[in-house]
């Protein structure tokens, strides 16, 4: 309803802005500029969630991989621990050493532990169930 003239439109005292209603496309402009900052916003807040999650995953990942690692390091030494128990096995008789005992808190300090070592298996068990070159074991019965 309010027009100006050209002449009022530079007139400094005439404030048109103020004076004018908005027509249709400014309303327009006005609710997309709207609509715009709030699709922004919700994209900003979705950017940051996903940022946060792929943080945890990524974290998740890390310490799946160090969980791996020292699993890798265990079945590494037992493997190693295994193959020096074969190695040993194949050039002697199968024996099996007692682990050394922990001293008991009543034990007297001069008194020494020895680990016992016993047979397992005698060289004719070992052949009767097969396993080759057990005839030329030597096996001193009696001396355990």
């Amino acid at each position: 309803p309010w027009k100006l003239t050209a002449q009022q439109s530079t007139n400094k005292s005439v404030k048109p802005l103020l004076l004018r209603r908005p027509s249709r496309s400014a309303q327009q402009i006005l609710r997309l500029q709207i609509e715009l900052r709030k699709v922004r916003r919700q994209r900003d807040e979705d950017l940051s969630a996903l940022s946060r999650r792929l943080d945890d995953c990524q974290s998740l990942l890390i310490q799946q991989s160090a969980d791996n690692d020292r699993g890798l390091q265990r079945a590494e030494a037992a493997s190693m621990r295994l193959e020096d128990v074969m190695a040993a096995r194949r050039g002697a008789p199968n024996l099996q050493v007692d682990p050394v005992p922990v001293p008991s808190p009543v034990a007297l300090p001069s008194l020494s532990v020895q680990p016992v070592v016993t047979s397992i298996f005698s060289p004719s068990l070992l052949s009767a169930i097969g396993v080759e070159g057990a005839d030329s074991l030597r096996w001193d019965e009696g001396n355990t």
